[in-house]
């Protein structure tokens, strides 16, 4: 009898063990599993971003050889703001690119100009204008370099960094030059004033279809003459630009604002400068 009880006693022991082996075993699968399938999701996302990041590249070289061609075709002798701001979208399969363009040589070249241009930028001054044109640093190849510079603050850079390049000839083109750029030249408040109302047209919003163009820097003087009247003083300032050669009414360095998409999901946004006779790029940054 005892004999018997002993072994129905082991016999429920050994089921006990088999069952609480049965339920670890399932936990444990049931950890693996979703271990595995974190790991498994983890790494198809990031596949995905990775192939939407390679889509996002070849989007972006597309629009590079799109600039490239309109820009070999564009048979204007000057470039404008309206012209460039317009934005320019293409559709690729199951992706898409849009871009604009923003003209190098509206800002002053820190590489070339003379000391007294880039004394009246903002908070540059006389001092950091000595400390960019003497330093052995020059020619820069970024703005961001003149923050090597113990006379140039971060604020300093901050306040005029949109007002400064590096690529280009060093001439302004007149037709895109914001006011902040025309008064660094040297111009006074009025003719910079002048030079604004012209190029905004009858509409009085410069970047539409009805913008004043200057289409020749010969024919500057002019067209602002036929405008308004101009004081001597002001001509002597147009005329001296010109004789440098700190004046234009085109420009070779662009630099394209690109936004790519994927089924009309914004992927991302970048910077890529162009610049020389082949458009070649100088810069390339993933905003």
């Amino acid at each position: 009898m005892l004999s018997l009880r002993r072994r129905s006693s082991c016999r429920l022991f050994d089921a006990g063990s088999i069952l609480v082996m049965s339920i670890w075993v399932l936990v444990t699968l049931t950890i693996l599993g979703v271990g595995i399938s974190r790991i498994t999701a983890t790494q198809i996302r990031l596949a995905k971003r990775l192939e939407e990041r390679l889509l996002s590249q070849f989007l972006a070289q597309a629009a590079v050889m799109h600039a490239r061609v309109e820009r070999k075709h564009d048979e204007t002798p000057y470039d404008t703001f309206h012209e460039l701001r317009t934005t320019r979208r293409q559709e690729l399969g199951r992706g898409a690119f849009e871009y604009t363009l923003v003209d190098e040589e509206s800002r002053i070249n820190i590489n070339t100009v003379p000391q007294e241009v880039l004394a009246r930028l903002p908070s540059i001054g006389v001092d950091g204008a000595v400390a960019i044109t003497t330093t052995t640093l020059r020619p820069f190849h970024l703005t961001e370099e003149l923050l090597l510079l113990d006379a140039i603050t971060p604020e300093m850079w901050q306040d005029s960094k949109d007002l400064m390049t590096v690529y280009g000839y060093g001439r302004v083109n007149l037709n895109t030059a914001p006011p902040a750029v025309l008064s660094a030249l040297g111009l006074d408040d009025r003719l910079v004033a002048i030079i604004r109302e012209y190029r905004e047209g009858l509409d009085a919003e410069e970047g539409t279809a009805d913008d004043g163009i200057f289409e020749t820097t010969g024919e500057i003087l002019a067209e602002l003459r036929a405008y308004t009247g101009l004081f001597e003083q002001q001509e002597a300032a147009l005329l001296g630009l010109i004789s440098q050669g700190l004046l234009d009414v085109t420009s070779t360095p662009m630099s394209l604002q690109v936004t790519t998409e994927l089924f009309g999901k914004p992927l991302a946004r970048y910077t890529i400068v162009l610049d020389g006779p082949e458009a070649e790029v100088k810069r390339w940054e993933e905003l």
